[in-house]
């Protein structure tokens, strides 16, 4: 699938299930899935900043996990990052993403 239909499916179950918090598919870029070394998937998205789009398909500014590095709440982050440095990979090179997109505040 392109990620336009991910999207357009996305946005269809968000509406059919009444889910009202947003989503977030990849943390990655969408291109990630081309060269990945390596996969993190999480369970579902923690609560997004106020500012942040709550309807992300993929995140095109590189690796959430590193960008948000020093703006984050979530210990999650930190973990990723020890992870990548203990296994040698680039957070760039591992595609991310969770295995239920769409936000919960459980």
């Amino acid at each position: 699938m392109t990620r336009e239909e991910i999207e357009h499916e996305l946005t269809a179950l968000e509406a059919e299930y009444g889910f009202s918090l947003g989503y977030n598919l990849m943390y990655s870029p969408w291109g990630t899935q081309e060269f990945a070394q390596a996969a993190f998937i999480s369970l579902n998205p923690g609560r997004s900043p106020d500012d942040q789009d709550r309807h992300i398909v993929s995140d095109e500014r590189g690796n959430s996990y590193e960008i948000e590095r020093l703006t984050t709440r979530s210990p999650l982050t930190a973990q990723f990052l020890k992870l990548s440095e203990l296994l040698g990979i680039p957070p760039k090179s591992i595609l991310t993403g969770t295995a239920h997109p769409f936000r919960s505040y459980t």
